[in-house]
């Protein structure tokens, strides 16, 4: 499960604050998305990413004058967060999210995302909360395999057709096929070939799955997501 960061997560409770949670939650993804995918780990990252893709995100959403005021508290918010971060210890390298240890909330649905990068299982993590989502990435045949074996199964089986995990899209069908008949399997880029293939041997199966076109947006990720977490 990823570690939720102070700062991502005083960005997203302000959002929270202003806009309608499910607003505020789609604008952070898509901001995300549009940076590069990668949650930002530094004071100028995090910034660059209000400046930039979060502002343009709100842009049509927001008045402008308002827009304008909210970035500049965000701003003003975390950069007073990284100046109270702890100095790292000498000869040390640490990461900024081993500072903030946040505990998987009581109504924090668990998503298993298949993927070939850990960036969707992050994006979803920042966008929703530790207190909604624990996401973690599964990456090969052996961890789909082992984590499948293992006893509760996430309620949430989510592929990512868009940064594929490198296991035959047959194959991968094959194996969540088998998770209890009450699990969601969907598939984030049904649209796309690889999702496509997933999609069409569930189907072959008899087995329910929840295609998501990267065309209607993310909002009906976050919905199905929301909806596991109550």
């Amino acid at each position: 499960m990823h570690v939720e960061r102070p700062e991502l997560r005083l960005v997203r409770e302000k959002l929270e604050s202003v806009v309608a949670p499910a607003l505020a939650q789609a604008a952070l993804f898509e901001a995300l998305a549009e940076a590069g995918g990668k949650p930002p780990t530094s004071e100028d990252g995090v910034i660059a990413l209000l400046e930039g893709p979060l502002l343009r995100a709100l842009s049509d959403r927001l008045d402008p004058d308002d827009l304008e005021q909210l970035i500049s508290e965000m701003i003003a918010a975390v950069r007073q967060v990284f100046a109270l971060q702890p100095a790292p210890q000498k000869g040390r390298f640490r990461e900024l999210d081993a500072t903030l240890e946040v505990r998987r909330g009581k109504g924090a649905v668990a998503v298993l995302v298949f993927s070939g990068t850990d960036d969707l299982a992050a994006r979803l993590q920042v966008a929703l909360g530790s207190d909604r989502v624990a996401a973690r990435t599964c990456t090969s045949r052996e961890e789909v395999e082992l984590l499948l074996a293992r006893s509760p199964v996430p309620p949430i089986l989510l592929v990512d057709a868009v940064e594929f995990p490198p296991i035959e899209p047959v194959e991968l069908a094959e194996l969540i096929a088998g998770a209890p008949a009450d699990t969601v399997r969907a598939i984030w880029g049904a649209d796309l070939g690889y999702g496509g293939v997933v999609l069409g041997e569930l189907v072959d199966r008899r087995v329910p799955a929840t295609p998501l076109d990267r065309r209607e947006g993310i909002d009906p990720l976050l919905d199905l997501v929301r909806s596991r977490a109550g």
